[in-house]
């Protein structure tokens, strides 16, 4: 039962998840559930481990997507370590092959509300944006609610998507902990760059 008027999104919209993740067992299964929890069905999600699957992190990624042909499962052929930020990239070129015209990034400890996609595509519809972003809550320990803004610290990888229009050839090449500022930075200073924001504290980060 829904408790919320449904969002128009544009009809055609699809969703190119990348998760990049390494041994995170059971935040990556509580992760597969909020996506599989989403009210907006229409994704494709890429879960890049950071090198081979351990045998018990593969156990808990089969379990949790059982038969749901939206999941991906993937490894890069070494541990890259540090980040693994650029890693994201794989799962964005996968999209394009999967005709995905939006993109986002999560990270496995990551959580996000059932509306957080019907939301994010709700706002670009209405407002005809092509980047959106949304508040979140720093760590589900502290419950820490953050205002985002499209500033350095105030904005993280798993809260925004982005129209592949925007995008375009932009590759998100650096593993440095600052790598997803320094993406969104490159998006936002485009000549093409139509931003709205979500008000709603609809992603939990770590």
């Amino acid at each position: 039962m829904r408790y919320w008027k449904a969002k128009s999104i544009t009809p055609g919209s699809k969703v190119c998840i990348s998760v990049v993740t390494y041994n995170q067992t059971n935040c990556l299964s509580s992760l597969i559930h909020a996506l599989r929890a989403q009210t907006f069905k229409d994704f494709k999600a890429y879960i890049l481990h950071d090198g081979p699957w351990s045998n018990e992190a593969s156990t808990h990624y089969l379990n949790a997507v059982g038969s749901d042909h939206r999941f991906v499962k993937l490894n890069s052929p070494t541990r890259e370590a540090k980040f693994g930020h650029h890693l994201r990239q794989i799962g964005f070129d996968m999209g394009a092959g999967d005709k995905c015209n939006w993109l986002c990034t999560m990270n496995a400890d990551c959580w996000y509300a059932p509306v957080y996609l019907e939301w994010m595509l709700g706002s670009a519809h209405e407002n005809k944006s092509n980047f959106i972003y949304c508040n979140m809550v720093h760590s589900h320990k502290l419950w820490k609610p953050m205002k985002s803004d499209l500033k350095r610290g105030a904005i993280d990888a798993g809260n925004w998507i982005a129209h592949t229009s925007l995008v375009g050839d932009t590759k998100w090449n650096s593993n440095s902990f600052s790598s997803d500022w320094e993406y969104v930075n490159k998006l936002k200073n485009k000549p093409d760059f139509k931003p709205s924001k979500v008000a709603g504290y609809i992603f939990t980060h770590n």
